[in-house]
């Protein structure tokens, strides 16, 4: 099955099947993808595959997994189910979200004070979250409309950079 892969990240990229590609740059690329489960079961899916290339240092992302290994878990970050490193590429397996993002909201209901007043609170926990949840400040670094997911309970925060 592996015949002609180079790498063990070829290998462990083989294992999920790309449905939709949500971005591709120089510098990184977000697939939607479902993880094949055998003969005998259904794939599990959909999941968020966010591959980052050039990178130095260690990510948030293997932060957080770290964290999540440890039973703490984000109430404002997906849940990241694998991290694999191979050199300077970073591939992270993440929960995929679904619901609209504060351009939809507020494009919808046109902005409006209530709606500031139910979303900043869940805005302002998930920065802080990042801030003070891992030991050292990690910085989102692209918080815009399109990063943040609203739904009834609670703001997802999305792209986190790295």
């Amino acid at each position: 099955m592996y015949e002609g892969l180079t790498s063990d990240l070829e290998r462990w990229m083989v294992r999920y099947e790309v449905r939709q590609t949500l971005k591709a740059t120089l510098d990184e690329t977000v697939e939607v993808v479902f993880r094949g489960a055998g003969a005998d079961a259904e794939p599990l899916g959909p999941l968020i595959r966010k591959t980052i290339h050039n990178l130095e240092g260690k990510s948030p992302y293997e932060e957080i997994l770290r964290f999540q290994v440890e039973d703490r878990l984000f109430a404002h970050e997906p849940f990241i189910y694998e991290c694999e490193r191979e050199g300077s590429t970073l591939t992270v397996i993440m929960q995929y979200l679904e619901g609209p993002d504060l351009t939809e909201v507020v494009g919808s209901s046109g902005g409006s004070v209530k709606l500031v007043e139910r979303i900043m609170p869940d805005l302002l926990d998930a920065i802080s979250e990042l801030h003070e949840g891992l030991g050292r400040p990690i910085v989102h670094g692209a918080i815009r409309p399109t990063n943040v997911l609203i739904d009834r309970d609670s703001v997802m925060l999305l792209g986190l950079s790295c």
